[in-house]
């Protein structure tokens, strides 16, 4: 089968990143074996190519890029019951075992979901990762009806499935976004929209949310935490305060790393506790029951993830460079046929 091929790891360049032949995977008794339609980038994907999280992954090169995408069930392993030949599914492999920029992929059944039957297999591809990711940030932070909750980055595919989500909890949502989105997550329900470029954080009301989502760390992350209710809770994807979400994913998390960790991110926890605010990190983990439920509801709310281009599986190669270096509003897919 064609596949995009990560041969070795790199810390820069796409160069080691080619489209290849690979044997079609077989799948275990606890897997499905899926014939791909669709699969989407993500910023994953660099950093698997990078080798940053090599020592925690069993998985070693060469082996097929991709953590999401969407296709229709060829075989079933036989420990299956509740996924049969023709089912059209959704999934995201987490960081461990990825694979979704090939034709075929043998994937954990606990990771694939229903596709909704008004979403094409390119949108499915596009939304998994991104309603995954949201949903388990909101689900840390507690999120619920009432409360008042600003996103950074409501433009993107993470923000805009929080948003959803959230508004779907009962919550009112504020975010941060270029200009250019207003009119989109307007959409989507978004209570006010503020520009990052004209409106810093500082200039935002203090004491006044319940929870922020960082998906960018650093200074946006340390400018969030006066914005937060002394109860209140900043949820980042950039900070891993704790490797349990980790070991979900199946990673081999060395002893030296979990004593490191809480060195590593010292500088936001400490100010976390000074201001009085909770600080969580979030590492994304395959859950397809999850992801089936969230999905549904996000078609109930006529959400569609946005794509911002679409290639062939034989231009695979051509769209990772383009994620890698442009600046896209909406997701890069791989179509399979």
């Amino acid at each position: 089968m064609k596949a995009l091929v990560l041969t070795q790891y790199k810390k820069a360049g796409l160069d080691t990143v080619v489209l290849k032949d690979l044997p079609q995977p077989q799948p275990t008794n606890s897997q499905v074996l899926v014939r791909l339609k669709a699969a989407a980038f993500n910023p994953a994907d660099l950093h698997i190519i990078s080798g940053e999280m090599k020592a925690m992954s069993p998985n070693k090169a060469p082996f097929a890029l991709g953590v999401d995408g969407a296709g229709v069930v060829e075989s079933v392993g036989s420990g299956v019951s509740h996924f049969k030949v023709g089912d059209e599914v959704m999934f995201y492999t987490g960081l461990v075992w990825s694979g979704t920029v090939a034709e075929y992929i043998a994937v954990d059944v606990n990771a694939c979901a229903i596709k909704p039957a008004s979403w094409t297999f390119e949108q499915a591809a596009a939304a998994a990762l991104g309603l995954l990711c949201a949903r388990q940030a909101l689900n840390r932070a507690q999120v619920k009806s009432g409360q008042h909750i600003l996103i950074h980055g409501g433009g993107g595919a993470v923000g805009a499935a929080a948003i959803v989500l959230a508004q779907n909890l009962g919550a009112t949502v504020d975010t941060t976004a270029n200009v250019a989105d207003t009119e989109y997550l307007k959409s989507l329900g978004v209570h006010i929209v503020f520009d990052y470029k004209t409106q810093p954080l500082t200039s935002l009301p203090k004491a006044h949310y319940d929870m922020v989502l960082d998906g960018l760390g650093d200074e946006t992350l340390l400018q969030s935490l006066p914005l937060l209710k002394k109860t209140g809770v900043v949820i980042s994807l950039k900070v891993m305060t704790g490797v349990d979400d980790m070991a979900r994913m199946g990673m081999n998390v060395p002893w030296i790393f979990k004593l490191l960790m809480p060195l590593m991110f010292r500088k936001f926890t400490k100010v976390a506790h000074k201001a009085g605010v909770q600080l969580h990190g979030v590492a994304t983990y395959q859950d397809g029951k999850t992801l089936e439920a969230i999905a549904k509801i996000a078609e109930q709310k006529s959400y569609l993830p946005r794509i911002d281009r679409t290639f062939a599986l034989n231009e695979a190669k051509e769209a990772l460079e383009y994620f890698a270096n442009s600046k896209t509003r909406g997701k890069v897919v791989v179509r399979m046929d």
